[in-house]
């Protein structure tokens, strides 16, 4: 039995023990790196069963009556549905991630007169793991209170997707549960998958292939084929090749700097591929162990010779998913994006599995401390700060100001509602400096994608950039954000547009 093999017969050993509550062994390497305290977090390794698959699918059927779709959500629990929006071109599917109320109002506003439809028309479906996530509980409460303004019965028009034991938050939140429309995350009811391991086998990937397949059968199908080749002993070991890429057997030093290379094919979604990646290896890599310090870079095949003077400067891991399509030969993208997902997820575990063997310190790959940081320092927030006030063309001579030696990244995080803004963001970032590779990213979903690597990084500038015209729920997290970079002493810019 090669490595890798050994690798996936024995995590989906000791995940299917879990998830079938039966005994957990406490030394196993998989509890330590994958138990959130006393919290399972491996149920995404476990292939829901296809009786279970179709009684779910049937319960969510009602949604293909619906002219249209407004996903509300943050982070893991909305990346997915953005990837498959986008690249499925879902045209009666929307997300809104953005508790900015003005925001809100307007692009509502432009979706009734897309579809020319009217509000009642405007199916929502809030998504929370947990039921408590701050941002989801703000749009959702500015949702409810445009549709009853209305006279719209909120409860007629909204489905919570969470996992069922928490629905307590939601009514200590003040929703009325006896009206309430509830389904799980997790087909069988499980509640043993984090947030951003919810894509490919959850209500996540699942609703909007429902709604681009319109068939529950081509899906019960699709999660066949990708089990079957979860099996492959080739597909098994070219993904144990990608994280051994980055944690290497035959060398001292490990190589954080991660290069993610994704297929052509996916690159009409190329902002929420890089966001859903991007939070799977910093959210579940970052932050968590002293010297360990990854920084993910998604780029698309077409993109390699540009970016190959940074990989090789920067030594960087590059995983090139294209492989994959030789591989597997996905007959849709929407396969293609279920067996890259899968296969990525596996990635970071064995990672995380063999930086813990190699070293002798567990990196736990599950947990998100400083994201639960950032939570709780925005919740003592009563009054915001203004940041260093600026105008846009002035941001880039001021970071280059500020990069100091070992700089190699520059995050750039924008606060606001404005998309022009943030598009202008991205160009003036380019060409920042030879040897520096920006980022630029929107806040506050950058909270839950990249946060919890950042309070422990010492080779980015991160840089804050609010809009004066921000809501101030967004006005708060981007302050609790900047309170803990200050804390942590990390490089960082608070400004003001």
């Amino acid at each position: 039995m090669s490595q890798a093999q050994e690798f996936f017969s024995s995590i989906k050993a000791f995940a299917e023990e879990v998830h079938n509550n039966r005994m957990i062994d406490r030394d196993s390497i998989f509890y330590k790196i994958g138990f959130d305290g006393d919290q399972h977090r491996l149920g995404w390794v476990v292939a829901p069963e296809e009786d279970a698959l179709g009684e779910w699918l049937d319960k969510a059927e009602f949604l293909l009556e619906k002219q249209v779709v407004l996903f509300v959500g943050m982070g893991g629990s909305i990346n997915t549905i953005k990837m498959l929006k986008q690249i499925l071109n879902i045209d009666n599917a929307y997300s809104f991630d953005n508790p900015d109320r003005e925001l809100i109002i307007r692009e509502l506003e432009e979706i009734k007169q897309r579809h020319n439809v009217i509000l009642s028309d405007i199916f929502i479906v809030a998504i929370s793991k947990s039921a408590t996530t701050y941002e989801t509980h703000e749009i959702a409460k500015i949702l409810k209170s445009i549709y009853e303004k209305e006279g719209l019965d909120i409860y007629e028009k909204m489905l919570w997707i969470i996992d069922m034991p928490n629905k307590g938050q939601l009514e200590s939140r003040g929703w009325d549960l006896s009206k309430m429309t509830l389904l799980p995350i997790q087909v069988d009811g499980s509640t043993d998958i984090g947030g951003r391991f919810t894509s490919p086998r959850t209500a996540l990937f699942l609703l909007p292939a429902l709604l681009y397949l319109r068939d529950k059968s081509s899906i019960i199908k699709m999660m066949r084929w990708l089990r079957d080749w979860e099996m492959n002993s080739e597909f098994q070991n070219r993904v144990w090749e990608f994280g051994s890429l980055v944690i290497p057997s035959e060398l001292e030093s490990n190589h954080p700097f991660v290069c993610i290379v994704m297929p052509e094919s996916l690159s009409s979604a190329y902002e929420p591929v890089r966001v859903w990646t991007n939070q799977l290896f910093q959210e579940s890599l970052g932050g968590k162990v002293k010297g360990f310090d990854p920084k993910t870079y998604v780029a698309f095949e077409r993109e390699l010779s540009e970016l190959y003077p940074f990989i090789e400067r920067f030594n960087m891991a590059r995983i090139e998913t294209g492989v994959l399509d030789e591989l597997a030969s996905p007959s849709s993208d929407i396969e293609r994006l279920a067996i890259i997902n899968l296969s990525l997820e596996y990635v970071t575990a064995i990672i995380a599995y063999r930086y813990s063997r190699k070293t002798g310190e567990i990196l736990n790959f599950v947990t998100q401390p400083n994201v639960q940081l950032y939570k709780q320092k925005m919740k003592s927030i009563d009054e915001v700060s203004s940041g260093h006030k600026i105008g846009l063309d002035e941001i880039i001579p001021l970071v280059r100001e500020n990069l100091k030696d070992g700089i190699k990244f520059v995050e750039l995080v924008y606060y606001g509602p404005d998309n022009s803004v943030y598009e202008n963001l991205k160009n003036i970032g380019k060409g920042l400096r030879t040897d520096v590779l920006e980022l630029v990213f929107r806040g506050p979903d950058w909270n839950h994608h990249a946060f919890q690597a950042a309070p422990m990084t010492s080779h980015t500038l991160f840089v804050i950039v609010v809009d004066e015209r921000a809501d101030l729920s967004v006005k708060k997290v981007a302050q609790a954000t900047v309170d803990v970079l200050r804390d942590y002493d990390v490089s960082h810019l608070y400004l003001w547009i």
